[in-house]
C-alpha cells in the first residue's frame, strides 16, 4: 500500500478509499481536515489518534461519505476493526 505524508495537502483530493493514521507528523488523522472527501473512507489504525484535539481537527462532519469505517488494527468484528 501507497503511504504518502502530509495528504492534506493535496486541497483537490475528493476520493479517498482508506487512510492509516500514523504516529508521526504527516500522517496524523488532523491530515484529512482540509480535504473536501465524498464517497466511501476506512480509517485505519485508529488507536493511534493521540488526542481529542487531532480528532476534531479531521473534521469528519464536514465530509459527504456514503460509508465510514474505523478499524484499530487487522480484523473486523462488528463493523469495526479490533486486534
Amino acid at each position: 500500500m501507497l503511504s504518502v505524508t502530509h495528504v492534506g495537502k493535496l486541497s483537490s483530493l475528493r476520493n479517498l478509499y482508506t487512510y492509516i493514521v500514523g504516529e508521526e507528523r504527516g500522517f496524523l488523522l488532523a491530515e484529512l481536515g482540509p480535504l473536501k472527501l465524498k464517497r466511501d473512507l476506512d480509517i485505519e489504525h485508529v488507536e493511534r489518534v493521540k488526542s481529542v484535539n487531532d480528532a476534531k481537527e479531521a473534521n469528519m462532519s464536514s465530509k459527504q461519505l456514503n460509508k465510514f469505517d474505523i478499524g484499530m488494527g487487522e480484523k473486523w468484528r462488528g463493523g469495526i476493526r479490533r486486534k
